[in-house]
């Protein structure tokens, strides 16, 4: 039987949630955090993607021959494990600064963090979780 290989990293950001797997539409199963699991699938075309709530991935495509398994990466944002602490540490320095030397102009560069959550939870909601074929 063939099957289908989903790797999900170990991550910080939704370490505590588990995403949801489709392949070909419809629901094969949830994956936590660091998981590994096996969805058995017929030899031939299929399309996999992975959702969290309204947000998602970018559905992939995968072709899987008789007998044989295919693997696929998946994991957060591209910039999720620097994109929290970035935030995090420029809002501490804000107030260090702003404190010590009376500098409260810093807290702008929040804004660009700000922005880039905004697209991925609007805009860019298929492409909060990545996908990608382990060759």
């Amino acid at each position: 039987m063939s099957a289908i290989i989903v790797q999900r990293h170990n991550e910080y950001v939704n370490s505590n949630r588990s995403y949801r797997i489709f392949i070909d539409g419809v629901e094969a199963g949830k994956i936590g955090n660091g998981e590994t699991k096996n969805y058995a699938v017929a030899a031939g075309s299929h399309k996999v993607m992975a959702k969290i709530d309204w947000c998602g991935s970018e559905e992939i495509e995968v072709d899987v021959k008789e007998g044989e398994s295919v693997t696929v990466a998946l994991s957060g944002f591209r910039f999720s494990k620097w994109l929290t602490p970035l935030g995090s540490g420029i809002i501490a320095l804000h107030f260090f600064l702003d404190i010590t030397l009376g500098f409260s102009y810093l807290i702008f560069l929040v804004i660009p963090v700000f922005l880039g959550l905004i697209y991925l939870l609007t805009i860019g909601r298929n492409k909060y979780l990545r996908l990608r074929c382990s060759f």
